[in-house]
């Protein structure tokens, strides 16, 4: 389960695909993503970010890229 905040939090019941847009924090076990929008593809089981991404993992290293796409437990990703 991801656990987002975000200003507005979108649903594509049909494409079963979670944006969210503004100010995006995205938690699961330790890991937290940060961008100004984010997509999780639930089917494909990927989280798509853009807008000053940045991935802090739960030792505290933080990475930053314009776009991250990494799995859904948001361990694994290209930055």
């Amino acid at each position: 389960m991801l656990n987002f905040a975000a200003d507005r939090v979108e649903y594509d019941e049909a494409n079963d695909v979670i944006t969210a847009v503004g100010d995006v924090l995205v938690v699961r076990n330790g890991y937290r993503l940060r961008a100004g929008r984010v997509a999780w593809d639930r089917k494909a089981g990927t989280v798509t970010a853009s807008g000053q991404a940045s991935v802090t993992d739960p030792a505290g290293d933080t990475v930053y890229g314009d776009s991250v796409t990494m799995n859904e437990a948001l361990k694994d990703g290209v930055i």
